[in-house]
């Protein structure tokens, strides 16, 4: 029975290729309408499905929870 046992594997090993060439189109897709959305500056955002670029910036400081050192920012 050698033979039903590499039928078996091949089997499984075709249903897995087709499971991950399937999960890899539908974020294709995904990476595909990010790509040709306008690039908007973030005080410009529009309602939506939007792609934006900036620096975000806050009044609140914020501190490390373990030895509470407060962050800077990056310039």
């Amino acid at each position: 029975m050698p033979q039903c046992d590499t039928l078996a594997a091949g089997a499984l090993l075709i249903t897995l290729g087709l499971f991950l060439f399937y999960r890899s189109a539908g974020e294709r897709h995904k990476a595909r309408l990010l790509s040709t959305l306008p690039l908007s500056p973030c005080g410009g955002v529009q309602e939506g499905l939007v792609c934006a670029t900036g620096r975000a910036v806050s009044s609140v400081s914020v501190h490390g929870s373990v030895l509470g050192i407060p962050f800077r920012s990056r310039n």
